[in-house]
């Protein structure tokens, strides 16, 4: 029996992974997971180990040795981990749903026992899941020059982030809100999501929201995060708008909202 990402292995107190086929990736920073919105993770070396050695002299080669060997496991199973967490989210990506175990060791070039191996339950592989996806796309959520400029290129600069965002996290985004119905980290990680786009617009446009009483200010940061939300662009596709469609039209009201 086939067992997919999102639900226990038969016989196992752990579960499937994410990964991709190289464990040598840069380690890149995240804005999303974590504590606070805009609080930079922690490097993508998930399993950072820290060996003692002996300073006892006559000991020091042998315990440098051992030391060496563990520390060798362990960098092979961080690794191996890694992989397995970026099989996942490119098999999801490349639109093959929540995966199987068997297509993810395949991805990841490990064997289905070792997906299972790697992680001891599947909230932490959510957990680790979660976290690497976002240091994936971290770059894909930043605005170049955020706040800078007049308003249309501020604008201009909005719309494009936004639509190149959706578009690559596409596959992603609707998993995650399906799962967040049953998934209580998943509400939470699109908890965060949200809070930092709307950080996004209450900094973006900081000069026309600042001239706003801070009641006003609220209500129209949310209407601006509405209007040009994931679930907004999802909607205006299933009515027909191609691209070029919505980001005129999100230009055209978020003008509107930011001056009226």
């Amino acid at each position: 029996m086939m067992t997919t990402f999102g639900a226990e292995p038969p016989g196992c107190g752990g579960s499937v992974n994410d990964g991709v086929e190289s464990a040598s990736v840069r380690p890149m920073r995240s804005v999303m997971f974590g504590g606070s919105p805009r609080v930079p993770s922690t490097p993508s070396c998930i399993l950072r180990v820290e060996l003692s050695i002996s300073s006892d002299m006559g000991t020091r080669e042998s315990s440098n040795g051992v030391a060496g060997e563990t520390d060798g496991r362990r960098r092979r199973r961080e690794q191996g981990r890694l992989a397995v967490v970026d099989a996942v989210i490119d098999l999801i990506l490349d639109g093959h749903g929540p995966p199987t175990a068997e297509q993810i060791a395949a991805r990841a070039g490990v064997s289905e026992a070792s997906v299972y191996r790697y992680f001891e339950s599947l909230d932490e592989l959510r957990r680790v899941g979660v976290q690497r996806y976002f240091e994936r796309i971290d770059h894909l959520i930043s605005i170049d020059e955020i706040g800078d400029g007049p308003l249309p290129r501020r604008v201009d600069a909005f719309v494009v982030s936004r639509l190149e965002f959706y578009r690559a996290t596409e596959p992603m985004a609707r998993m995650s809100r399906r799962q967040a119905f049953d998934v209580e980290q998943m509400r939470t990680t699109l908890a965060r999501v949200r809070a930092t786009l709307a950080d996004q617009i209450a900094q973006h446009f900081a000069p026309e929201l600042a001239e706003l009483p801070s009641t006003a200010r609220r209500d129209r940061i949310a209407v601006l995060a509405a209007l040009t939300s994931f679930e907004s662009w999802d909607l205006m596709h299933e009515q027909g708008l191609d691209p070029d469609d919505i980001c005129r039209a999100w230009r055209t009201n978020l003008t509107t909202l930011l001056v009226g």
